[in-house]
């Protein structure tokens, strides 16, 4: 049952809609973000971006649209925490302290893991958008973003037939 008790270093169920919890206690007990966690077979968002209020953003934009989602506060946690075998795409903030966005596209691509890369960042300039997508990003948004044109792109790079980062 989705509601039984999990063991106390994994995110407890409050509540769940069909095979996708929707809100979860982290381990302080306060409600974690990283919810709607995906059903095996649907791919996931994994948000990753050092502003909590851009990942509750995302996190609520795609609840909404009923795509499966988990946020990370950094590349770090991202990294400890993904499932490599988990198919889906990366939304990632390209400036984040200690590991940015464009080191963490390259330790994507030095770990073999091929996960479609949207970058959004705050800075609009032609030399990050050539970094990153150089890099594998699939599309790039300049913060803020609009809810609809990141819900597309989402979509196209989740598409089976889409153009995977490093092919």
């Amino acid at each position: 049952s989705p509601l039984a008790p999990r063991p106390s270093h994994s995110p407890k169920v409050l509540a769940s809609k069909s095979d996708c919890p929707i809100l979860t206690l982290g381990r302080d007990s306060r409600p974690a973000l990283h919810t709607m966690i995906p059903s095996a077979y649907s791919p996931v968002v994994y948000i990753v971006d050092d502003e909590e209020s851009v990942r509750k953003g995302f996190s609520l934009l795609l609840r909404s649209a009923g795509i499966p989602f988990r946020a990370f506060a950094s590349a770090e946690q991202f990294l400890a925490e993904m499932d490599p075998e988990e198919k889906g795409c990366v939304l990632l903030d390209i400036t984040m302290p200690r590991l940015n966005g464009l080191q963490l596209q390259k330790e994507l691509k030095q770990r073999h893991l091929d996960l479609p890369v949207i970058a959004i960042s705050a800075r609009d300039d032609a030399e990050t958008s050539r970094l990153a997508r150089q890099l594998g990003a699939q599309s790039f948004f300049r913060k803020p973003v609009d809810d609809q044109a990141l819900l597309d792109a989402i979509r196209w790079v989740l598409e089976p037939t889409a153009p995977q980062a490093g092919r």
